[in-house]
């Protein structure tokens, strides 16, 4: 019997590269986010033995758990955050000047195609 990754292995040592934002602010974090760090600063105070993904499974039923009154500071902290991010991408964007926005070509000669053919058309219905 074939196994079913077998055709994957020769892949599997081989990570992605992921693409890094250089320039521009950093995203805003979500309120889970706020929460999860905080959480995992005590969890590992607590367990100091448990692992990254184990922490992380333990988080995120934590977080379920919580009411929305309990959720508030963290969704406070989201809300200030994004309004850091949105600052700061207004003055990265400013500085940078504004984007051009360019049209794509092909998009534009298949429109000219488009309207040539339909005169066509109407010729030959004349005949």
């Amino acid at each position: 019997m074939a196994k079913k990754n077998a055709g994957k292995a020769k892949d599997k040592g081989k990570k992605r590269k992921r693409q890094v934002k250089k320039d521009g602010p950093k995203r805003s974090s979500s309120a889970f986010m706020f929460f999860s760090q905080d959480r995992r600063k005590s969890l590992k105070e607590e367990q100091p033995t448990l692992k990254i993904t184990e922490a992380s499974v333990i988080i995120g039923a934590d977080w379920k758990k919580l009411t929305d009154a309990e959720k508030e500071p963290y969704v406070k902290l989201a809300k200030e955050d994004k309004e850091r991010y949105e600052r700061e991408k207004e003055s990265h964007e400013s500085a940078q000047g504004p984007k051009p926005k360019a049209k794509k070509a092909k998009d534009s000669e298949e429109e000219e195609s488009k309207e040539e053919d339909d005169d066509d058309d109407d010729e030959d219905d004349d005949d």
